[in-house]
């Protein structure tokens, strides 16, 4: 029920789904406020922009709510309230107390009857006591005391004892009830029945009567769902006995005697409270959890005020070490603040000393004279002299505000121009001559009266300033200024500069970074280089032995075909290296193959002369040779063919010098005239033979 109760604080809830009613009820439990004309759209719009938002809040808050210990309480009937408050109003009217100076309630002790103490029921008294068992504490500050001179005890007269009450016996087991109350599931287990002793019923009585009245309406007219069954045949008749007096007890007992199991203590611990409440209750009274009362409005008071006459305090020191250091050069300076040594980490706190003001002579204690024709003026955050801060000179007439004027038009606009046109390279010197300066400074105050007066003073304020600075020319003695100041500097030549001046502050590490970046990367580039050449070299090395290999495999099968089994290595590298056409880099590249060539054991070296005439380094190789099977110089076995020569070929188109046997038939024609042919190539080639193939129109065939 509870969850259904809380379902439009769900994240994926959909307000919509709710009705008006619903929604205008939400609102109302959230003290949201809307207009009693508001429709529908416009109560989802206030539950979005209110409720929403505080969805999780408003969970986590009904998550901790502790559950209650009470069980189901019925609401009072106007009879039984009735009837209370008249038996309390003649209850209240029999009762004197008399307070002492402590404060001290006063308490009623009630006998509660045994089962030997039954006796005849007798007249009921006008006098009722009870035994309040509310278990909310109450504190001895709600009851109203009368105080009275002197403690005095409390007497009065004895009543007959109350017609037989109406007692509740425990079944236990046997009873076909239940202790849980389904309806209240979220309340504490009930606690079990246990019989009280007479110490242990004694309850506070207020003298308050709205208290009073208030604890026993809700003690008659409740009802509680705790450990006790309620049968009518079990009742039994008990008479009560007379209460004999008041005794005033002390308020620790009071406070502890209101101590009841409340919400935040379990069944265990509650049933531990009560056994030690019967056995020894002062030795429990140190458990009692004492509320702390709040700090009253004078004791904030007072640590403010102890606070704020430290802070004084300091700030008072601080000033009077400030005083002592005052201007640079004058004061002294300060290593201690207070006479106490201050680490390095917190010398920031130390005061420092302050310059000494324009048109002024500097004193100690920040006491400064002013020249002729100025007047000190306090900082208007000085308080009257309270904060140590330095006064300055101002000018005491019209004619020294003028010359101040130019004085600072001369520095701040015309030296620091010209020192920004020197710093971004526009000019070639930063300095202005007099003439220069006074002629600028005269087009600025054209319009005043005695101008050329007031420029030659402002001229003579120029180098007291501490940005300017001031060279004289040994032939013309005339005076130069210059404005160190970078103020006047666009962003623009500021960055240049910035980066200019930086290069020639580290040129030499610059230069050798780049040095060093360059060789790094011209060794990276050899190595690389190398490492490839090498590569190459091999691989080419590999080629170049193959083909002497072949060369001399063919000179071995074919002595005439392949008469040299020499290769020249001129020819060799042209051949093997045909990609490349830069002269230098084949080269360079067969320099690696040749060291690799020449190494080789099975390759002989020699210098002779060529078919072609040219003297040359030659290769050989003279390692095993192999035959070599399906290549250019396959040699088939030898064909004896009568009176003719050799034959190379096999038909027309056949560009193989191949040894094969001829077989002339009726066709033998085709046959000698391939014969023939192949000796008119061989005479071509210089080996000689016939120039015109020989027929024989009977040839027989021959091997």
């Amino acid at each position: 029920m509870a969850d259904d109760e809380y379902a439009y604080l769900q994240p994926d809830f959909d307000p919509s789904s709710l009705t008006v009613p619903r929604l205008r009820s939400i609102l109302v439990a959230h003290n949201v406020a809307y207009p009693s004309s508001a429709k529908k759209s416009d109560l989802i719009a206030i539950f979005n922009s209110n409720v929403a938002p505080q969805a999780r809040k408003l969970l986590n808050a009904q998550s901790r709510t502790v559950r209650s210990a009470r069980g189901i309480v019925d609401v009072p009937s106007s009879q039984s309230s009735t009837n209370d408050d008249d038996e309390e109003d003649t209850a209240d009217d029999n009762i004197t107390v008399s307070a002492t100076p402590a404060r001290r309630t006063t308490r009623r002790t009630v006998a509660r009857p045994t089962a030997e103490d039954i006796v005849a029921p007798t007249p009921r008294s006008t006098r009722r006591s009870f035994a309040p068992t509310s278990a909310r504490r109450a504190s001895s500050k709600h009851a109203t005391v009368e105080p009275e001179p002197t403690p005095r005890r409390v007497a009065r007269t004895s009543f007959p004892s109350e017609p037989p009450q109406p007692i509740y016996r425990d079944q236990g087991a046997d009873s076909p009830f239940s202790k849980d109350n389904p309806f209240q599931s979220g309340s504490s287990p009930p606690s079990a029945y246990r019989h009280r002793s007479k110490s242990g019923d004694r309850r506070r009585t207020t003298i308050g009567p709205s208290a009073d009245r208030e604890r026993r309406k809700s003690r008659d007219a409740r009802r509680r769902t705790d450990g006790f069954y309620r049968q009518e045949e079990d009742l039994t008749a008990v008479s009560r006995t007379p209460v004999a007096r008041v005794k005033v007890e002390p308020e620790y007992e009071e406070e502890y005697d209101q101590m009841v199991a409340g919400e935040e203590f379990t069944p265990e611990e509650q049933n531990e409270l009560m056994k030690a409440q019967e056995e020894n209750p002062r030795s429990a009274l140190s458990r009692i959890p004492r509320k702390q009362k709040p700090r009253s409005g004078a004791a904030k008071a007072g640590f403010m005020t102890v606070l704020f006459t430290i802070l004084v305090a300091v700030a008072a020191v601080w000033r009077q070490e400030k005083v002592k250091v005052g201007f640079c050069g004058i004061g002294q300076p300060s290593e201690k603040f207070a006479g106490a040594d201050i680490p390095k980490w917190a010398s920031f706190l130390l005061p420092e000393c302050e310059p000494c003001p324009m048109h002024a002579e500097c004193r100690e204690n920040l006491r400064i004279v002013c020249d002729d024709g100025f007047v000190p003026v306090q900082h208007p955050l000085a308080l009257g002299g309270l904060v140590p801060i330095p006064p300055t000179c101002e000018p005491d007439s019209e004619k020294l505000r003028k010359i101040t004027a130019l004085t600072s038009h001369a520095v701040e606009t015309v030296l620091r121009e010209a020192n920004a046109k020197y710093e971004c390279g526009e000019t070639k010197t930063p300095y202005l001559t007099e003439p220069e300066l006074k002629a600028t400074i005269a087009a600025k105050g054209k319009n005043m009266k005695d101008i050329l007066d007031l420029i030659d003073q402002a001229i003579d304020d120029v180098p007291k300033r501490d940005e300017v600075k001031t060279k004289v020319d040994s032939q013309t003695s005339v005076r130069s200024f210059r404005s160190t100041s970078l103020a006047a500097v666009s962003f623009r030549c500021a960055l240049k500069r910035s980066v200019r001046l930086t290069i020639r502050q580290h040129l030499r590490e610059l230069v050798g970074i780049l040095a060093l970046a360059i060789t790094v990367a011209y060794g990276q580039r050899t190595i690389s280089k190398r490492r490839s050449t090498s590569t190459q070299a091999k691989h080419l090395a590999g080629v170049a032995l193959d083909k002497l290999a072949t060369q001399a495999s063919l000179h071995a099968q074919d002595p005439v075909g392949y008469p040299e089994p020499l290769i020249s290595m001129v020819a060799l590298r042209d051949d093997v290296l045909r990609d490349e056409f830069r002269a230098q880099e084949r080269n360079r590249i067969w320099t690696a193959v040749q060291k690799l060539v020449e190494g080789n054991a099975n390759v002989r070296t020699m210098v002779r002369e060529g078919r072609t005439g040219d003297v040359s380094r030659m290769w050989e190789w003279i390692g095993a040779v192999y035959r070599i099977e399906g290549g250019s110089a396959h040699q088939s076995p030898a064909v004896n063919v009568p009176k003719t020569r050799r034959t190379y070929c096999k038909g027309k188109d056949c560009k193989k010098h191949t040894q094969h046997k001829v077989t002339q038939y009726k066709a033998g024609k085709a046959s000698l005239f391939a014969q023939g042919k192949r000796r008119y190539d061989r005479k071509q080639s210089g080996y000689g033979g016939q120039t015109k193939p020989v027929f024989h129109k009977k040839a027989k065939t021959t091997k």
